[in-house]
């Protein structure tokens, strides 16, 4: 699956730019969980994602903090994806259990 890659602009916390770029793209919180490594996009599209995201560093956001959120929960990088789209691969959203706990 190709979608399209959501603008970021006029966010102010980098959480939610995250958030909200995965549920542009379909994932649903309630009942999902994903798995970035599934998430691709152009590697060009992923330095401007993380750029835009380290322009919000202030004192009381480090970019660590920054750099390990995107680490862990950001999108994947493939040259293979054109510039302004994301590959959703198979995998990349986890049902959560029943119990509403994650695994």
């Amino acid at each position: 699956m190709q979608a399209r890659i959501a603008d970021s602009d006029g966010k102010k916390n980098c959480t939610d730019i995250l958030v909200d770029f995965y549920i542009d793209l379909g994932w649903t919180p309630a009942t999902h969980d994903v798995d970035s490594v599934y998430v691709k996009m152009n590697p060009v599209d992923q330095i401007a994602f993380y750029d835009n995201m380290a322009k919000l560093t202030t004192p009381d956001i480090d970019s660590l903090a920054i750099n390990l959120m995107l680490l862990i929960k950001g999108p994947s990088a493939d040259e293979n994806v054109p510039q302004g789209k994301v590959w959703l691969q198979e995998g990349w959203l986890i049902e959560r259990p029943e119990s509403g706990q994650t695994p």
